[in-house]
């Protein structure tokens, strides 16, 4: 079986859900090939870096402007056209011609556009499954040729159904985490507290120097801040802190949630479903990106940690009241558990072996259609 997986580093989220459906997909069909492609590598290996920097830059300085757009594609209809699309049609077929894939994965709303534009003017027939990496249903992700939904929440479902999509078609799955996130042994009741600080690929964290120093001197508490990619917080703050340990990117976020007690972070939708895996409660940063606040929304909604809406709150007063408050971890531990419960985290095995008896769904990549010269707009 061939499987190609589409996605891109939009703040890590997108791309670590697509690695963590290969790896859960190679356990079960070893001899499978997985091909996991961020898109904007792919078609410019020298320069995509510059992009990602450019759109970390807009969410850090431009957040209004990064709404703007998002209400706005929010508005637009279902089976959104991509930008650039000729570009895109020529590299996603050169892709194609490649892997020759039996099923395509998209993890990201770009990729999900493209595939189903393209099969409906080619003949195509290599199922796409869409991994939804939010907890909220922008138009963005439905596409009239998806034939599979992978959705985080039962909400997620319901809303999907209510916007026309087929209830067989949408599994409630989670987001996609590695696997060490689900084996975890029990945590160990101590009396010393362990904060895990995580400001997600962006290294979206407090800029206060006050901040820190305040945290380091909370009695029985210890910090551990992970900052992604964010290399100048980390040449300022590493060391500095007697109490405090700092981390760049790593790939062991599941050993730090493990040690941990209580997660403060943004609301990122794989920072959540890996603290929902890992059974380790949250305390969410005031979120101003609007799909983050869907997202604390439904953390709320599912009694799964504390958000702080005010952007003003004592960020160190709230962490010090939850953290040593026993009783409140342990109800927000058990809402994680009966919300785990509710999941069918193993939903793209189920859909990948029912496809797997289906033959009729091979790929078969014909003459790409030739539109008339001045139709470019059909596509």
């Amino acid at each position: 079986m061939n499987i190609l997986i589409l996605t891109g580093r939009f703040g890590m989220g997108h791309y670590s859900a697509a690695t963590s459906l290969a790896e859960s997909i190679k356990e079960k069909y070893p001899l499978s090939t997985i091909t996991v492609t961020d898109i904007l590598e792919y078609i410019s290996p020298m320069h995509y870096r510059k992009f990602y920097g450019l759109f970390t830059f807009l969410v850090n300085h431009g957040s209004k402007i990064y709404n703007s757009f998002y209400s706005f594609t929010e508005r637009q209809s279902e089976n959104g056209r991509p930008p650039l699309l000729l570009l895109l049609y020529k590299v996603l077929e050169q892709l194609l011609m490649q892997t020759y894939p039996d099923v395509i994965i998209s993890t990201l709303p770009l990729c999900c556009q493209l595939v189903s534009r393209y099969k409906r003017h080619h003949s195509l027939r290599a199922p796409l499954i869409t991994c939804v990496t939010d907890i909220s249903t922008h138009n963005e992700w439905i596409n009239e040729n998806t034939d599979y939904y992978l959705v985080g929440a039962p909400s997620m479902k319901y809303d999907l159904i209510q916007k026309g999509v087929d209830a067989r078609r949408i599994y409630i799955s989670g987001i996609p985490v590695k696997k060490a996130f689900k084996h975890m042994p029990k945590r160990k009741v101590s009396e010393e507290k362990h904060l895990l600080i995580m400001g997600g690929g962006l290294g979206l964290i407090p800029n206060s120097e006050h901040f820190y120093q305040q945290l380091n001197n909370i009695p029985g508490l210890k910090t551990t801040i992970i900052l992604g990619n964010n290399r100048k917080k980390y040449r300022e703050l590493s060391g500095k802190y007697e109490n405090i340990e700092i981390v760049g990117f790593t790939n062991q976020v599941y050993r730090y949630m493990y040690e941990a007690d209580l997660l403060l972070s943004k609301p990122g939708g794989i920072t959540t479903f890996e603290a929902i895996f890992s059974g380790l409660p949250m305390m969410t940063l005031h979120p101003f990106l609007l799909q983050e606040i869907k997202n604390a929304r439904f953390i709320q909604k599912e009694g799964l940690g504390k958000i702080l809406w005010n952007e003003k709150a004592d960020v160190v007063q709230e962490v010090q009241s939850l953290i040593f408050d026993h009783s409140r971890l342990s109800q927000i531990g058990g809402c994680m558990e009966r919300f785990r419960e509710r999941l069918e985290d193993q939903s793209i095995l189920t859909i990948l072996e029912q496809l797997s008896h289906d033959t009729s769904d091979r790929l078969v990549i014909g003459n790409p259609v030739i539109l008339p010269e001045g139709s470019v707009s059909a596509l």
